[in-house]
Parts: structure tokens; sequence; C-alpha cells
């Protein structure tokens, strides 16, 4: 049999389950009741227990009760939901009752009813406690006996521990009660106040008491709901979390909401900026906005994920126009039409102008920067995908060197005073094509400083490593293979790589644009580097999942390593030489680099543009390893087109590619 906290926590739920209409009903007669009690108390406490003037009086009860009944629908009492009655609703049910009583002493004055004038002091003490009391009775016994929200359809619902008790906490276990997918067994909560209490029927419990939990009470999930932490906290609680076998999601802070109620919805899963644990990037406004605010600026490469993030921080800084250029068509539309969204409504004349079109056209490119007269250029456009890259030599070599050359010339040509180049790490000392090609962009661009270094255009290149989310990067994959349930593959167990998320590293280079002189290095401080084995198996084990290799058991997520792509390298860096120097932003070093003079610099593009148009493969290597410090790639060109050869059907079929890519 159920007992008897069981049967008035079924009823509870059956009156929560009710249809809204009957919810107010209920509610709008025990408002009714209680007033009309207060009324009668009222002239109890202030005439007696005879029984005559209670009689005589009884319409004005009536009368008091429909006033009342009015006053508080009129102030909004019957949209509240009976659970979440806070003290600023009490605040409203008072001024609706003052309210009420004041009209009831007005009429009684005017109609000449001779109640007592004490009568209604009495009433307005009495009706007040008892509206608010029962209000907040019905709210603790939804709460206590029914531990937000029992039900039977919540049979099969998952168990969930909500990891901190606070304002966050409680709203996730009060969506919760809502749900029958998953239902709240306990809090976890590391403040040692609040460790053994109950709330809302939950008990809080401490760090120590949760591998029990897990078993004792078939934890699935953990949410971790603790609005006041930092990244660096977070990161140290997600990495003991994952040691218990659970699912482990976040739920935003209050501060992340724009109408600061937590719903379900907002639940996310665990994302690698979590795990790395970075402090929110420091931003100085004059830095940021220095070239861009009430300036003509162009974004190359708009649409790629870098590019679109440098729009999305560009147009918050108000330029006076955002000339967006991509190849892309789709990237090209779907970033024009965000930036507008982000703009509706604002009336700050900034112009988005779209531009379809490459950076190996040189004569487009002069055309757009003069006909809109660009004063700053931001070069993202570039293939970035190393294993593409290595086996499209001569597309990569044309968009990244000569891409660059032709944008450069072009800003010059048209007086463009800011020039910044978005660079990477895999430039010092490259193993791979797709490197060598940056660092030989970022030498054309030091040789044009120093031949040019009287005119207007000042280049700056800014150099950093992986970001998270872009287009090629490891994290999606990885996320897209737990969900498919496996394998989860890497190239190699000591492989490590720098990580930055999209916003910090755009608007890092926004503010290391404005620095030094024409031809500096800027290199963006990535913090530690990352073990990829470490960091699959944290989201392994963070997705509820364990990790193994060549085991058997089909509910876990298999590791498989698939060896070293061509061109790839186990330990990336951010430095050829150890002339770094810091700069007025701590995240940001001043890189002091060996590089060619202009001459040489011409000498090797000239030879390049030959080669790239014979396909001398073999002889295009040569030059670039000539050319480019400490470029050492990984096995014969040879093998390269023998690799590709395998994924394209046929050797020639390799050489076909490459020498089509050629007149992109």
């Amino acid at each position: 049999m159920l007992s008897n906290s069981g049967v008035a926590a079924r009823l509870l739920n059956t009156i929560v389950a009710a249809p809204g209409t009957l919810k107010v009903l209920l509610v709008l007669v025990a408002d009714a009741f209680t007033l009309f009690f207060s009324s009668w108390l009222a002239l109890y406490l202030r005439l007696g227990p005879s029984s005559e003037p209670l009689v005589r009086y009884w319409h004005t009860c009536v009368v008091i009760t429909v006033v009342g009944i009015l006053a508080l629908a009129a102030f909004g009492a019957y949209k509240w939901v009976a659970r979440y009655f806070s003290y600023s609703d009490a605040w409203v049910v008072a001024r609706a009752i003052s309210l009420a009583v004041l009209v009831s002493a007005t009429v009684n004055f005017i109609l000449q009813l001779s109640l007592p004038r004490s009568f209604i002091f009495i009433q307005w003490a009495l009706a007040i406690p008892l509206v608010i009391g029962w209000r907040f009775a019905a709210r603790t016994l939804l709460r206590e006996l029914s531990p937000f929200g029992y039900s039977s359809k919540r049979k099969n619902a998952r168990n969930v521990v909500i990891y901190g008790a606070g304002s966050v906490g409680v709203q996730v276990a009060f969506s919760l009660a809502n749900t029958a997918e998953m239902k709240a067994v306990a809090f976890v909560d590391d403040n040692s106040v609040l460790q053994g209490r109950r709330i809302g029927g939950l008990q809080v419990c401490s760090f120590d008491d949760l591998a029990t939990l897990i078993e004792d009470r078939s934890v699935d999930d953990v949410l971790l709901a603790m609005s006041a932490i930092t990244p660096v906290q977070k990161k140290k609680l997600l990495q003991k979390l994952s040691d218990f076998p659970v699912r482990v999601r976040v739920v935003p802070s209050l501060n992340e909401l724009t109408d600061r109620r937590v719903n379900l919805e907002d639940v996310r899963d665990i994302d690698v900026a979590d795990l790395l644990g970075r402090n929110q990037v420091s931003v100085n406004e004059s830095l940021l906005s220095a070239y861009i605010t009430n300036k003509v600026v162009m974004v190359t490469g708009a649409g790629g994920s870098i590019g679109s993030e440098l729009c999305r921080q560009i147009i918050a800084q108000q330029p006076s126009a955002i000339v967006l250029f991509d190849l892309s068509e789709f990237n090209l539309y779907a970033i024009e039409r965000e930036l507008v969204a982000l703009k509706a409504g604002k009336d700050d004349g900034v112009r988005i102008i779209s531009i379809l079109g490459s950076v190996q056209d040189r004569d487009h490119l002069i055309q757009v920067m003069r006909s809109y007269t660009v004063e700053t250029l931001y070069h993202a456009a570039a293939y970035k995908h190393v294993p593409i890259v290595e086996h499209n030599m001569v597309s990569g070599l044309r968009n990244n060197v000569f891409g660059t050359l032709n944008t450069a010339e072009a800003s010059l040509a048209t007086g463009v005073e800011n020039f910044v180049l978005i660079s990477t790490d895999k430039a010092v000392r490259p193993t791979n094509v797709m490197g060598a090609s940056k660092r030989l962009a970022e030498m054309v661009l030091q040789g044009l400083a120093d031949r040019d270094s009287n005119t207007k255009t000042r280049f700056t290149i800014v150099r950093f490593g992986n970001v998270l989310g872009s287009s090629g990067s490891v994290v999606p994959l990885f996320q897209e293979q737990i969900e498919q349930g496996g394998p989860v593959t890497i190239t190699h167990p000591e492989i490590t790589r720098y990580f930055m998320t999209i916003p910090e590293a755009a608007s890092l280079v926004l503010q290391a644009g404005t620095m030094g002189g024409s031809g500096d290095v800027f290199v963006l401080n990535m913090g530690e580097p990352v073990r990829i084995l470490d960091l699959a198996k944290q989201m392994i084990r963070l997705a509820g999942y364990t990790h193994f290799n060549g085991g058997v058991r089909s509910d876990d997520i298999e590791i498989v390593y698939t060896g070293l792509r061509p061109g790839e390298k186990l330990f990336e860096e951010l430095l050829i030489g150890d002339g770094v120097a810091s700069t007025t932003h701590p995240m940001i070093m001043s890189a002091s680099e060996r590089h060619l003079s202009w001459e040489d610099v011409e000498l090797v593009l000239s030879q390049m543009d030959v080669l790239l148009r014979s396909g001398g493969l073999e002889k295009i290597r040569e030059l670039l390893i000539e050319c480019v410090a400490d470029y050492c790639p990984q096995g014969d060109i040879v093998d390269l087109l023998q690799w590709d050869a395998s994924e394209q059907g046929g050797e020639q079929s390799s050489k076909i590619l490459n020498f089509k890519s050629s007149s992109v």
C-alpha cells in the first residue's frame, strides 16, 4: 500500500497536472473561502460570539470577498504558478487586499452600513496573512511532499544529480519536475553550510558522497549548475567528474540567460572550451576599436570560421562599412545574413557589402578596395586543412602564397592603411605544405614591409594555434564519433596541440593588429599544449562512456590510432627562434624572426610561379625547402602521390587533380 505521503504526493501532482483553467479555479475558490473566513472572524472578534450580528452582516462578508477577488485578479494574482510563489508575489497580494479593504471601507461609509470602524482594520490584518499564508503552505507542500514533481510516467526517467544547490540548481530541479525524461534524485554542493539540508525534498550531499549516490540511486547524469564558478575551477571539477561513469552536462549561469529563467533546453553537453578552462581574454577597448571604428574594413575569407568571427566582432566596433570578401557563395550569404540580423533595429549606419571573389584575382581586389576606399583589411582567406593541401600542393600555394601577395599589393596600390595576416603555428619549422605556404606568405609581407617602408600601408602578422570549432578541427570530429558509438580516431598517442576559442582568437587578432611596425610578427599566448589522447578520453568519459583499446565491450567507446597523416607533426610550435618580447597585452607576444629580403622573396615567387604552371611538384618542394627556414617535409613526393592515388583511384587521377587545381 502507498504511504500517506505517497498518496498526498500523487494527489498534489494530480493537481499540478490539471489544466490551467482548473488550477486557476482552485486558487480562486481557496481565496474566496479565505477572504470570507477572515471577514467572519473579524466580526466574531469585534462583536463577540453572538449569532445575531454575524447573521446580520453575512452579505457584507460576501461583498468584501467579491471585491477582494476582483482586486487580486486585477493585480494578476491568478497568473502565477503556486510552486513559484515568492516574497515579491506576496507583496502584490498585500497591495491587492489593501485596495479591496479600502474600497469596502468607502462603501461602508457611503451606504452607512453601521459596521464598526475597527472591523475594517481587523479584517485587513487577518486577510493579508491568511491569503499569503495558504499560498506559501501550498508551495511548501508541492515542494516537500512531491520532490520537484512525482509522476507515474517517470518510472523510466534517467536519474540525475544536480551539482550546485544554488538558485540555478533549484530552477533546474523545478524544470525537471515537468519532464518525463529525467528525474532529480539529489543535490551535490561544495558549500558545507548546505550539505545535509533538504531542498524541495532532495538531500544536499557532498562531493565525497557522489560515488555512493551514483551506485545506490543508479544515477545516469550529472548536471553542472554552478553560476559562480571560474573557467579554471570548472576545468578542475570536470576532471574530477570524468572519473565517474556518468554523463556530465552544463547549465548556463543566470548571467548567460536572457530572461534569467533556466529551461532544460538551455542545458548543453560539455564542450572542449569547458575542458580547457581558459579564463576570459582581457580586452583593451582602445586597441580593439583603433583601426575599425568609423573606418571601412574588409575581411577576406569572411565566411570561414575565423573570418566570420572577425566580422561579428568588427561590426560591434561600429565601422562605417564592412566589406565581406569570399570565394564561397554559401558562406558569403550565411555571414551577410547573420550580420544583418545582428544590426537589425540599430540605426548605426554600418554598411554591409558582400563581394564574391578570389584572392587570386588581383585586378578584382584592386577594384573592390578602390571602389569602397578600404582602410583596414584582415586577410583570413587560406586553405588550412593539412592533408588536403599536402596532396593539392599547387592549389595550396596559389591560394595561400600568391593570394596573400595579390591582396597585399592591391592594398599598397589602393592606400589601405592596415593589413593584418591571419597566420598559424604550423608556419614554424613546418613539416607540411600548408605550414610552409603560410610561412612563405609571412615572408612576402615582411619583404614588402622592407621594400615599401615609406608607404602608408602597415603589414602585421598574427600567428596562433588551433581554434575550437573551426573547419577541420578535431573536436567536432570527436563529438560526432562519440555520438555514433565510436571508434574515436587519433593519429598518434603522443600528439599535442595548442587550443583557443574562436572568439578569443578573433579578439586578440583585432588587438594585435594595432601594435608594432610594418612587418612585425605577433604570437598569441595559447596557454599549455593539450595532449589529444587525454582530451579524447575526457570527452568520452564526460559523455557517460568509458574508453578502451582493442576491447570487446559493445557499450564502450574504442580509441583507434590511425597513424600520423602526411605532413602532420606531433608537436606544434609558435616561435621560430628565441626572440620574443612582451607587449602591452598579456596575451600577445612580439616575435623577432629572420626573413628574406624582398629581392630574394621576389626571386622565389618568380621561380614558384613558373613551377606551379608546369606542375613540377618535386621542384616545388625543393624550392620550399630552400627558402622556408627549417621546412622538413615527411616522406618524398612519390610517396605522397601514391597515397593520393589510392584515394583518388590511380596515380594519373592525382596528377590531374593537382594540374586542375592550378587553374582555379
